[in-house]
């Protein structure tokens, strides 16, 4: 009888708890794409009197949201100035629906982004917009404005650590673990564990995207983020707030996908011919530190890119690793509202 108490009070709490005025939900326009299926939730928030709109473009594929870009710093300060479109792709994050497993390649996500960029112009009516795009999302906005005419919408590209190629990115990754693996090794109190890395590699030369080793391995180099003490400082995570006042759920936590079979299709991805293709103002805004999506894949944008060298851009922060939006939240707006106001 206790223990139904107890649980009683708890659902209470947070029934109550979520019925409390929420920035998440009386902050700006929320509705759904709706496209082949797939149910994806729209939120633009921020300052969209401005007329200029920057749409963002989340990683995983699959196990982000776009949503979670509104909890940095970086993006606040943003939204005092701009409208910010946050979006989830087709089986990410929030998205509902029931799309195809047949449909989920990396030209449907062009195609979806290419629906969203309709929708909100049809709505909006845009003066200027930007296309940004994080880790995956490199690759979806790097494919999308390469492709058909789809950068003449847009005044300029926001590469944020994005991916381009999978096997570059693997590559990149590789040599960016065995560069410090040695070093970590020798200094180690548990140099088995090292030579377990090496020896994985022995056995897996060509990771592809879905082998989630790599991943752990540049974590435990402290490749994905610089100094975990300071982000929480800089980006702290409201998670009693996320699950009881916002658009996550309990069901969100839970509901990532992880199935190698389902992921299957983002293997071998490729946006380095579209890449070659843009010509419009880009800015690549990077981690020195990045071991998830290395500098040197910033250098390969760069170099693919048919933009003036005028009006293109590397930056790299550092003492930051794949997430300068919430690593380095002042640095990163003040590069990106410096692109905006220079090419809006």
């Amino acid at each position: 009888m206790k223990t139904k108490l107890i649980i009683s009070i708890l659902l209470i709490t947070i029934l109550f708890s979520a019925c409390e005025k929420s920035e998440w939900l009386a902050d700006g326009d929320y509705f759904f794409l709706e496209h082949k299926d797939a149910v994806m939730p729209v939120w633009v928030n921020g300052n969209i009197a401005s007329g200029i709109f920057i749409v963002t473009n989340h990683g995983g594929p699959m196990r982000n949201t776009g949503h979670d870009f509104h909890l940095s710093k970086g993006f606040k300060q943003l939204e005092e100035d701009y409208a910010l479109v946050y979006w989830d792709q087709r089986m990410s994050g929030l998205a509902q629906g029931d799309p195809k497993i047949s449909d989920l390649t990396v030209e449907q996500h062009y195609e979806d982004l290419e629906k969203l960029t309709e929708l909100i112009i049809q709505l909006y009516k845009p003066e200027s917009m930007f296309l940004l795009g994080h880790s995956w999302g490199g690759t979806l906005t790097g494919g999308y404005l390469g492709s058909k005419n789809h950068q003449d919408l847009y005044k300029g590209w926001i590469d944020v650590d994005g991916s381009i190629q999978d096997e570059f990115e693997a590559k990149a990754k590789k040599d960016w673990i065995f560069d410090r693996i040695d070093t970590t090794m020798a200094n180690s109190d548990n140099p088995e564990f090292w030579q377990f890395i090496i020896d994985w590699y022995d056995e897996n030369p060509n990771p592809v995207e879905t082998d989630n080793e790599p991943y752990m391995y540049v974590g435990a180099l402290g490749g994905d983020v610089y100094d975990y003490e300071k982000f929480q400082e800089e980006t702290p995570i409201p998670y009693k707030e996320l699950v009881t006042s916002s658009p996550f759920s309990f069901a969100f936590y839970w509901s990532q996908h992880r199935n190698k079979e389902v992921l299957g299709w983002i293997n071998g991805y490729d946006a380095t011919p579209q890449v070659s293709n843009i010509h419009i103002p880009a800015l690549l805004i990077w981690g020195e530190d990045d071991g998830i999506v290395p500098p040197s894949v910033a250098t390969l944008a760069y170099d693919l890119l048919d933009t003036d060298p005028a009006d293109k851009e590397i930056v790299l922060l550092e003492e930051c690793c794949h997430g300068p939006h919430n690593e380095k939240p002042d640095e990163f707006y003040f590069h990106v509202q410096a692109f905006i106001e220079k090419y809006k």
